[in-house]
């Protein structure tokens, strides 16, 4: 008797995956980032949580890894506002906003392992979300 199997090739599963991140990012940069996160008085949006725990939990899951030109100049980008926060005079900088920048540039270190994602599912997944959110 022939066995059956029902669970999908890696390839695919990879790619849901993947598909999976964008839209878990796509949807909390559009719709949760005027919420904020508990206890901090809404200082802090609940996305500077979600965007780390995503990209942390996908680089765990191996569904993404490090682009290393993308993180030499990440690390240079803040390196350099880092810097620039510390010595400048002016009582405007934010080392605040610099913090938020940082964090939710983080994601953009890296990239999918496996470039199989359907890049127009993506788009039409983006098109839906613009047209119900507008």
């Amino acid at each position: 008797m022939a066995q059956i199997s029902i669970t999908r090739p890696p390839a695919l599963r990879n790619a849901q995956s993947v598909f999976v991140l964008c839209a878990i990012t796509l949807l909390s940069a559009t719709f949760v980032q005027k919420i904020a996160l508990p206890g901090t008085g809404g200082i802090f949006p609940l996305n500077l949580l979600i965007f780390p725990a995503v990209t942390t939990a996908a680089f765990l899951a191996g569904v993404i890894e490090i682009n290393t030109t993308a993180f030499i100049w990440y690390a240079i980008f803040a390196l350099v506002g880092t810097l620039s926060a510390a010595l400048s005079s002016s009582p405007h900088v934010s080392a605040l906003s610099l913090g938020f920048l940082v964090v939710a540039q983080f994601p953009l270190v890296f990239r999918c392992v496996q470039p199989n994602i359907s890049y127009r599912r993506v788009m039409k997944f983006l098109s839906t979300v613009g047209c119900i959110s507008a």
